[in-house]
């Protein structure tokens, strides 16, 4: 039998919802997941994720926002932040968050993807574009997305070529 104080049951709930992607019903899960333990982050973040799915970008952020004052110390959260503030065009603000994701976590794969869109596609800025991918690809080779990003590295290298060439 479970409790219906029992914060992780619910936390769980919201994953199954997720999973078979039944978003609406997975928000009431980790809103009652947080309301019952209004420290647990990891609801905290599935609870932003989820509003990102179902397109509730101030919501997702106001999430964000929170769960940073309660652990600032937690790199996905800032990694997320700055996805939405690149989705906003707060490109000043999801430069400050990607930094705080490399601090805390160096080796984070998906925040190099991130710095590598932003760079690319809001600031054009291709070499650095570059550099976030190339770093991104040897952390995480394995990704399916990677021959999107082989082809936009591919791309700035015909670029650096044709622009040296005159």
């Amino acid at each position: 039998l479970f409790s219906p104080y029992d914060f992780d049951v619910y936390f769980h709930l919201g994953q199954v919802c997720d999973i078979v992607r039944n978003y609406e019903r997975s928000v009431d899960y980790y809103r009652k997941s947080i309301h019952l333990h209004p420290y647990f982050i990891e609801a905290r973040n599935n609870l932003g994720a989820t509003y990102i799915r179902l397109g509730m970008i101030d919501e997702a952020i106001e999430e964000f926002k929170e769960s940073i004052e309660i652990n600032p110390y937690h790199p996905g959260l800032h990694n997320n932040l700055g996805y939405l503030y690149t989705k906003r065009n707060l490109l000043k603000q999801a430069l400050n968050e990607y930094q705080k994701t490399l601090v805390l976590d160096p080796k984070n794969p998906e925040v190099y993807k991130n710095l590598g869109l932003l760079y690319y596609h809001k600031i054009g800025d291709y070499s650095k574009a570059k550099m976030y991918w190339e770093r991104y690809l040897t952390l995480n080779p394995e990704d399916p997305q990677n021959p999107s990003i082989r082809q936009k590295i591919e791309e700035i290298e015909k670029r650096q070529r044709s622009s040296q060439g005159h």
